[in-house]
């Protein structure tokens, strides 16, 4: 065999490795694309499910203000009621 033979055969060898490993490497990477996508889309989840612990937290607090502000309303106008109204007297002008 000659070089130039040689070279062919060392070419054409490569090609055929080549065609033979690359798409075995593109599915393994696909497969642990596609493996850890379900983690990022429950990363994001988890996320997403912060955010809203986080308003329910504000929003719980903001109604327990409410109710504090509600009942020292209801006190007030109990207190109002019960209590006796003085009679009006009018002075003569």
């Amino acid at each position: 065999m000659t070089d130039g033979q040689q070279t062919a055969i060392i070419i054409v060898t490569l090609g055929c490795v080549t065609g033979l490993v690359l798409p075995i490497v593109r599915g393994v990477v696909q497969h642990a694309q596609r493996r850890a996508a379900p983690h990022d889309e429950l990363t994001d989840e988890v996320a997403l499910l912060r955010e809203h612990v986080a308003e329910l937290d504000a929003t719980t607090q903001r109604v327990q203000e409410l109710e504090e502000r509600l009942d020292f309303a209801e006190r007030l106008l109990a207190q109002r009621t019960q209590a006796p109204e003085l009679p009006m007297h009018r002075t003569p002008v």
